[in-house]
């Protein structure tokens, strides 16, 4: 029970600490800072930011272990890194609300993929909330379709499935500390964007969020959240994560005056109804299962 009141407390800590990445990118957009600028500054400042925590964590040696990496640390930094600029390209393309929602539906593309690569077949009440979950997105999309902010939701689609695909690496290599891949990821994240950014466009005060935003909070909170589900199960995680799908959109509803459509209310219910019920049972059954091997 200690053990899980502190996954419990360590990942809903993290998660509150990443509730204000989405309107602090919209305040540093309204500097002058376009997508690519501002996902150039976000994987060089986070990725320096893990590393450091890296070697607070770890102690002596930490670099030397940083810097030994396999395949598996590979194929997670670029799958880290795609999801990264995907979800920059797509917060700046689209309302808060819509891409907050779609990536929400990354557990379930676990689920996917895990079936597809580990051949870990989901469970009946998972194929349900994936088909709600898509008649959700489907809501969502069919109205950015003449708001013309299509690519910003397909962008989050794909930064959900990089989150999938990067959950399975996870947790098909449990003995491998994915700090450095996500620190690795942050990085490439910044090199790729390059090219296209003006990283000195941007305003004083819009570089001083970014600072805060890159050095501060996602460092924390990715370290946390990384901790956290070492302790409490995956679809309790999975509720916790939901934090941000709701905190996030109200924060900048408050700060901005963003406000969600209709579609995006409906379609985003669909989605949070399915992934919270589906979390739910799933905890329920492997409580469950625990008791009578007990």
């Amino acid at each position: 029970m200690k053990d899980h009141s502190f996954g419990f407390a360590v990942t809903a800590l993290g998660v509150l600490f990443l509730c204000p990445d989405a309107l602090l990118v919209r305040l540093i957009q309204g500097e002058g800072g376009g997508g690519w600028s501002i996902a150039f500054w976000r994987g060089l400042l986070t990725g320096f930011g893990l590393v450091v925590i890296y070697r607070v964590i770890e102690g002596p040696g930490a670099m030397r272990r940083f810097l030994y990496v396999d395949r598996w640390v590979v194929i997670a930094s670029i799958t880290m890194a795609v999801q990264a600029l995907a979800f920059i390209l797509s917060i700046t393309n689209t309302a808060v609300a819509n891409t907050l929602i779609i990536i929400a539906t990354s557990p379930l593309f676990t689920a996917l993929f895990s079936w597809i690569l580990l051949n870990e077949k989901p469970p009946l009440r998972t194929w349900v909330a994936i088909l709600l979950s898509f008649v959700g997105i489907v809501i969502i999309v069919f109205h950015d379709l003449r708001s013309g902010h299509l690519l910003g939701d397909l962008l989050a689609l794909v930064t959900a499935m990089g989150l999938g695909i990067t959950f399975v690496i996870i947790r098909h290599r449990k003995s491998v500390n994915m700090m450095p891949a996500m620190s690795l990821g942050k990085l490439l994240s910044a090199v790729a964007a390059i090219p296209l950014a003006a990283p000195l466009a941007m305003t004083d005060l819009g570089l001083g969020l970014m600072m805060f935003l890159g050095l501060v909070l996602l460092p924390v909170s990715f370290a946390l959240i990384t901790l956290g589900p070492r302790y409490i199960p995956a679809p309790e995680v999975s509720l916790l994560m939901l934090l941000e799908t709701v905190l996030a959109p109200i924060l900048v509803w408050l700060a901005l005056g963003e406000a969600a459509t209709r579609e995006t209310v409906v379609g985003g219910g669909v989605v949070l109804s399915a992934l919270i019920a589906n979390s739910v049972l799933t905890l329920t059954s492997t409580g469950r299962h625990a008791k009578q091997t007990d």
